[in-house]
């Protein structure tokens, strides 16, 4: 694992958008390592699990699990499935199909999505 330098903006002077970008990208490298990490551990069903809970939380489709009603909120700010989520949901579905929001600003009521603490909690 390569060392970069720190960062340590000054809060009371503001972050320009440089360092915001190069701290985001730090935190996005880091957590791509944590679940890459925590997948490795995880068995072939459990890591299908993991990969379609941000789809559960983003869409509120009769036929995958976790549905309650159709007035039940669902929406993952930022998010869009891509083609493995797709392919696991036809795995476990095979009549499902994801059809995006349309419109300027669908809403998206749910903000973050986030593991925390032990993962073997999760099967």
């Amino acid at each position: 694992m390569t060392r970069t330098h720190e960062i340590r903006p000054d809060l009371d002077e503001g972050i320009d958008r440089k360092v915001l970008s190069q701290l985001r990208a730090r935190f996005l490298r880091l957590n791509e390592g944590r679940m890459a990490r925590a997948m490795e551990g995880l068995s072939t069903r459990q890591q299908g699990v993991l990969t379609l809970l941000p789809l559960f939380f983003h869409v509120n489709h009769p036929l995958l699990p976790g549905y309650v009603s159709g007035s039940t909120p669902a929406g993952l700010s930022n998010f869009e499935p891509d083609a493995n989520v797709l392919a696991e949901a036809q795995r476990l579905t095979r009549s499902f199909s994801y059809k995006p929001r349309h419109g300027s600003n669908p809403p998206r009521p749910i903000h973050g999505l986030f593991l925390m603490g032990s993962l073997g909690t999760l099967a």
